[in-house]
């Protein structure tokens, strides 16, 4: 009998002691500091990004398009503007730190684009020509505008909606070259009522700005040659130079070379006049042709250094972030250790605790009992 209860009371000390430690231990919580981009912050930015590729292809085919036709050297300069400016355009505003004000630039650019080309009269384009500029320009538009309304509820979309036209219709672009657009943020957070130290609580964990600026520059990259092609041809069409030109010169250069050669293979003695007579029929053919190339050379070799700046200008930025990212996360990684520490060390204080006052109980029952059994053997021994 003694013992069984001796039993019963040292199994219930024992599942309580146990039930004591575990509730007094618990996980550290370690949080950072750096908070990550919203679900839909997130989609935006992988849709805005998607649309810049979509609405420079679009461009770019309707530009194609038309210049099979061999149109004239106007309207070949105006393609060609179209095209640069819009790359320009879809790189500045396309991959912004905050993904909602670079959907909402985007979108104010492509509603002034398109704006301009319905209104556009151009007597060197006709209306097929036209018709194909203005449906590239409103296949972009419906594509940002279904873009918008996946991420935005009904309501916040046709006040966006009219946010935006209002915007496009305050700063129309009036030239081909679309002026130079500036992004409409300011006036985007005083339409949304957000104070300035506010309006962008986050730009998104390390990875997903890392990701953003590796979109920009993967963008940048691949519409670099195409810039630098662009900007050539337009150089070379606006002195007057038409690279089917240089082809047909060519050409005529080696009809001259092999009639040289003819005459002096079976004629030798008339070489010094077949040589003069070269010599003043290639003349005019290339004495403009000299200076024009020796131009546009120049010219491409100061692009490239503009675009060799704008790349060092981009890694001294991402340089620059890096290090304050990592400065930042070397801070908090500090943060994160102290806190560790102390939330280690006051749980360990807890536990400490908690086993001397289990320690304290069990001393008193083990001292208890044999005094509780003598009670109770003696009561039984009185009855």
């Amino acid at each position: 009998m003694f013992n069984s209860k001796c039993l019963v009371f040292a199994k219930l000390f024992s599942i309580i002691g146990v039930v004591f430690f575990l509730n007094s231990c618990s996980l550290v919580r370690i949080e950072s500091e750096q908070k990550p981009l919203e679900v839909i912050d997130l989609n935006t930015r992988l849709l805005t990004h998607e649309f810049v590729g979509h609405a420079m292809n679009v461009t770019q085919n309707a530009s194609d398009s038309i210049l099979k036709s061999k149109p004239n050297q106007k309207v070949q300069q105006l393609l060609l503007s179209w095209q640069i400016n819009t790359a320009k355009q879809l790189k500045k505003f396309g991959f912004q730190p905050s993904p909602q004000v670079s959907m909402v630039d985007v979108w104010t650019y492509t509603l002034k684009a398109d704006n301009f080309f319905k209104t556009y009269k151009n007597e060197n384009l006709n209306e097929q020509q036209l018709q194909i500029i203005k449906s590239a320009t409103s296949d972009n538009l419906s594509r940002i505008q279904k873009i918008a309304s996946s991420v935005k509820s009904k309501k916040d979309y046709i006040a966006l909606s009219d946010f935006i036209k209002k915007q496009a219709a305050k700063s129309p672009f009036k030239t081909i070259d679309f002026d130079r657009m500036e992004t409409v943020k300011d006036a985007y957070f005083e339409f949304k009522d957000t104070p300035d130290d506010v309006a962008v609580e986050t730009v998104g964990t390390l990875s997903e700005v890392v990701s953003n600026m590796g979109s920009k520059i993967s963008y940048g990259s691949d519409l670099t040659r195409k810039q630098l092609q662009w900007e050539t041809q337009l150089y070379l069409n606006e002195k007057g130079i038409d690279s089917i030109k240089i082809e047909q010169k060519i050409k005529e250069f080696q009809s001259q070379t092999e009639r040289l050669i003819n005459v002096a293979e079976n004629a030798p003695e008339l070489i010094d006049d077949a040589l003069i007579t070269f010599r003043q029929q290639m003349d005019p053919l290339f004495s403009g042709l000299n200076t024009s190339v020796s131009d546009a050379m120049l010219r491409l070799s100061e692009e490239r250094l503009l675009i060799d700046r704008m790349i060092e200008r981009e890694r001294y930025a991402f340089d620059k972030m890096l290090q304050r990212e990592r400065k930042i996360l070397t801070e908090e990684a500090h943060t994160i250790v102290n806190d560790g520490v102390k939330n280690t060390m006051a749980e360990l204080r807890s536990t400490i605790r908690t086993l001397a006052l289990l320690g304290i109980l069990f001393v008193i029952v083990i001292l208890g009992l044999p005094f509780y059994a003598g009670y109770l053997l003696g009561k039984k021994k009185k009855k």
